[in-house]
């Protein structure tokens, strides 16, 4: 039975069409052989794992710390503990439970074994032979080296019976392997955070035994959750033999290609945030001021972004509403500016903040509706992963928006025309009504999902209406295939899904319910069809291999809360459909491949961050295989430029919806001249052009350019203070002369004899500022000499003060 209803509440639209049904798929009405192969394991699976350097090796690991291997793509499993003959040692106590297992990015086939009670394993051949390390002391973390196999990091928690202070803490201590685990020198102890400085193998400016910590002091408590002034970030060329002190009062470091990101603590207890260059051996750094009051409350991390960039999230203090404010950096990360506020966080590593791999400046966020007063959102951290398990508070008003520049521009998802079903959908943006995903923070939820060799692709759990939905029975899952322009519906419920062959095989299973059958589609999401499952089972989730080329699948989850696992392979191949031809000849008749562009939204010729793109992809109504060794094609076209290809400069803001910048907190940004000035400098406008946007012409937001001023350092006012004191001193040397004529040796003596005043004096800085003269015969800059003392209080805007630290 079909019942259509028209709804009218606090949160839905009223001219929104809502279903109460659900989609009934019927099994593959005329079933196609499909290779599948199952395997049950004593628990449920917590985690897949591809070894080796094509991926050919399969290590699962179970909830309850048990470890399968298998070598022909799922079909065979071993249980790697079950015999103590492989483990090389007959000490090991049996159930050998892992907690996490680790592999090299130095070498593909190495894999560390992280178990409990200091229990740990190395294996060098992908899991067949399984070693025993030192079983002394629990491993808390652990860091492989980037280009050398046996190097490695670990973090050790010390005992309290080595210590002989009358109270106990528990302390981190850093210890160092270059033998693969055989043996452990420890380097440092009380640290609270450690990195190699080397972070990718393509690093020639980094000296490989660099390491950088953040080291507690002796006179202060370990803890990682609260920042202590007396904490620093230390660093060392040669493990630890001679260190020095990168910056006092450090608490936190984040790595990028090219600068150090840290936070320190002053000592009157205000945490700043503070960048320095690699390439200059991280000897200078720069403080950045954030835009908001009570600025050493927040809370904030740095991630580098999918294409370089920089974010930065601040946690919003003294507020009751769990969410903060996110950043982006300029092409140089020197400067961020605000991107989005109010976006709800789990913890300040964890937002709702997304970027989308299958096209470059898509990011898809939820933020709070800014109508609505903070109220109280407690929430617990948890793994990402696209089957999340974190609890969240499903009380707040939550909306979605989508900018296809990097945060230039920032607008709400379009919502679909039609149901899965077939029915009108309607729903204007107008209205406040629009699409609506789950995104990090969400409990139980994917986030939307996407690859790098799925152009344009987007999968995403959500609902259409005026506020995001927490009810199974009132999400349903939606598809992109023109990069969050554009959405459909495909099915009513939640699902999880996984792509195949490019992004070309796309499956899906319900969540949450017992089922027995996987969706697939070859058309991009249009139609589906249905294989059953040889056992009915709640699907945890569906994987493959890393790069997503492939056409075979893992799917697993658990039968009938019967406490063991579920693993079937399944494998696409056998469905025997053709190999895709024609992709030199996209567009043309007999050809599996077409030309698409990806659009931003403007009129016209379609353009993305500033350039016409076109892929290269398979047609969606061409059911072939593209195969793994297809790789997609760009063409790449600049486009003039609009207001799409600028976001809001340092100190100003836009709205969601809203395309004019406006200074923050009506806020005058004062411009500044670069110390470094040449011939010009420029004063902003209030908008700059997105990093990575290569628009050519057309509408201009660039900055003002004025004439660098005539510089006027220190020493040159020195030399022009001496100059005037010589000549007015000669003036009147000279009428003293002609008064008194020259001076005896008893006037000489006199004169040095007199005592000199004593003067209370305050130390200044100095500081040469410029002032522009209005009138018209003064053309020149004058310069403008000001004693002015350190002021430690923040702008409200975000910019960057340079400080040396020694």
């Amino acid at each position: 039975m079909l019942l259509i209803m028209l709804t009218k509440s606090d949160d839905v639209v009223d001219n929104v069409l809502e279903e109460e049904e659900e989609d009934i798929i019927d099994p593959h009405p005329n079933p196609r052989s499909i290779k599948t192969s199952t395997f049950k394991s004593i628990a449920p699976l917590k985690d897949v794992m591809w070894c080796g350097p094509n991926s050919e090796i399969m290590l699962v690991h179970t909830i309850s710390g048990y470890v399968y291997r298998s070598q022909d793509d799922g079909d065979t499993w071993e249980y790697k503990h079950s015999d103590k003959s492989h483990m090389q040692e007959n000490k090991i106590p049996s159930p050998h439970k892992i907690i996490i297992l680790l592999p090299s990015p130095a070498d593909l086939n190495i894999v560390f074994f992280i178990g409990y009670k200091g229990m740990n394993w190395v294996s060098e051949d992908c899991g067949a032979t399984i070693k025993p390390l030192n079983g002394e002391k629990k491993i808390t973390n652990f860091k492989f080296h980037p280009t050398q196999r046996e190097w490695a990091l670990a973090s050790i928690y010390s005992a309290c019976d080595e210590f002989e202070d009358d109270e106990c803490n528990s302390v981190e201590e850093l210890y160092l392997t270059t033998d693969l685990g055989k043996s452990w020198r420890k380097l440092q102890d009380r640290i609270i955070q450690y990195e190699w400085g080397m972070q990718t193998v393509d690093d020639p400016e980094t000296h490989e035994k660099q390491i950088i910590a953040v080291k507690a002091s002796k006179n202060s408590d370990v803890d990682n959750l609260v920042w202590n002034s007396m904490n620093k970030i230390i660093v060392s060329n040669d493990f630890f033999k001679s260190s020095s002190v990168l910056l006092k009062g450090g608490n936190y470091f984040k790595l990028t290609k090219d600068y150090l990101y840290a936070g320190k603590v002053t000592k009157k207890g205000k945490k700043v945030l503070t960048r320095s260059v690699k390439k200059y051996g991280y000897s200078t750094f720069y403080d950045m001021k954030i835009s908001a009051k009570n600025v050493h409350q927040f809370d904030f991390s740095v991630i580098e972004s999918i294409t370089g960039a920089v974010f930065l999230f601040v946690t919003r203090p003294g507020k009751k509403l769990h969410s903060g404010n996110v950043y982006l950096s300029d092409a140089k990360g020197t400067g961020f500016s605000l991107n989005l506020e109010k976006v709800p966080f789990q913890s300040s590593y964890e937002f709702d903040f997304l970027e989308m791999e299958s096209l470059e400046g898509v990011i898809i966020a939820n933020s709070y509706d800014n109508n609505l007063k903070d109220s109280l959102v407690e929430s617990q951290t948890g793994k990402k992963s696209k089957t999340v398990n974190r609890d969240i508070n499903s009380g707040m008003k939550r909306k979605s928006y989508i900018t296809f520049n990097r945060g230039g521009k920032w607008q709400s998802l379009t919502p679909p025309q039609y149901s899965s079903t077939g029915k009108r959908i309607i729903c204007r943006l107008d209205d406040g009504c629009s699409l609506h995903l789950h995104s990090l923070t969400s409990s139980k939820y994917p986030y939307p999902y996407s690859l790098s060799n799925a152009a344009g692709i987007i999968v995403g759990i959500g609902n259409v209406g005026k506020y995001l939905k927490y009810e199974d029975k009132k999400l349903n899952t939606y598809i992109s295939r023109d990069g969050g322009l554009t959405w459909i519906e495909v099915i009513k419920g939640p699902h999880i899904v996984e792509f195949g062959d490019h992004g070309g095989l796309i499956l899906l299973a319900p969540l949450y319910k017992l089922t027995d059958y996987i969706l697939y589609t070859w058309n991009y999401g249009e139609t589906w069809e249905a294989i059953k499952l040889p056992n009915k089972m709640q699907v945890d989730n569906i994987v493959i291999e890393p790069t997503s080329t492939s056409s075979k699948f893992i799917v697993f989850g658990e039968p009938n809360d019967e406490g063991i696992g579920i693993i079937v392979s399944m494998d696409f191949n056998e469905l025997h459909e053709n190999q895709c031809k024609g992709e030199q000849t996209p567009d043309q008749e007999g050809s599996d491949y077409e030309y698409w562009s990806p659009n931003d939204g403007r009129h016209g010729t379609p353009c993305f961050l500033g350039r016409k793109i076109s892929y290269v992809r398979r047609k969606k109504n061409s059911p072939c295989f593209n195969g793994q060794d297809y790789e997609t094609q760009q063409f790449i076209e600049n486009c003039e430029c609009t207001r799409l290809d600028f976001e809001c400069d340092n100190g100003f803001k836009s709205l969601p919806n809203k395309e004019q910048c406006v200074p923050i907190n009506n806020h005058t940004v004062e411009p500044t001249i670069p110390e470094d000035c040449e011939n010009f400098y420029t004063i902003t406008t209030g908008y700059r052009k997105i990093p990575g946007d290569t628009c050519e012409g057309g509408e201009t937001y660039s900055p003002t350019r004025v004439m660098c001023p005539k510089k006027w350092g220190f020493f040159s006012v020195r030399s022009l203070m001496i100059q005037l004191s010589l000549l007015v001193g000669g003036y009147f040397f000279a009428k003293y002369l002609n008064e008194h004529g020259f001076p005896t040796m008893e006037d000489i003596t006199s004169l040095v004899k007199r005592k000199p005043i004593k003067e209370d004096r305050e130390e200044f800085d100095y500081n040469i500022g410029y002032q522009n003269s209005d009138s018209e015969e003064e053309t020149k800059n004058e310069p403008q000499l000001h004693l002015e003392q350190e002021d430690e209080e923040y702008p409200e805007y975000l910019g960057l003060n340079r400080r040396k630290y020694d």
